[in-house]
């Protein structure tokens, strides 16, 4: 597992317990703050410790992960419709 695939774990975990429906919403969550590059004092990210490239790596892995999602959402939707025309 990859750090990019630990970092989307660790995020994916509140929503694995029922806590949120998605990452960004869960209040104490890094999410924000690695993806949306919102501002939380309790949320910091010290990038001084960031290794070069750090950064484009957690993008195209809030890219992939947006995608993932987006994925579901649509295969949700079709599985809904087509329960519909079975009705």
């Amino acid at each position: 597992m990859d750090d990019q695939q630990k970092i989307n774990y660790i995020h994916a975990n509140p929503v694995k317990a029922d806590l949120c429906s998605t990452t960004e919403e869960y209040r104490w969550s890094s999410f924000r703050s690695f993806y949306r590059e919102e501002t939380d004092p309790l949320l910091s990210i010290d990038k001084d410790w960031w290794w070069e490239g750090d950064e484009e790596k957690l993008l195209e892995s809030g890219r992939k992960y947006e995608d993932e999602k987006r994925d579901e959402l649509m295969k949700m939707i079709e599985n809904n419709k087509k329960a519909h025309k079975l009705q």
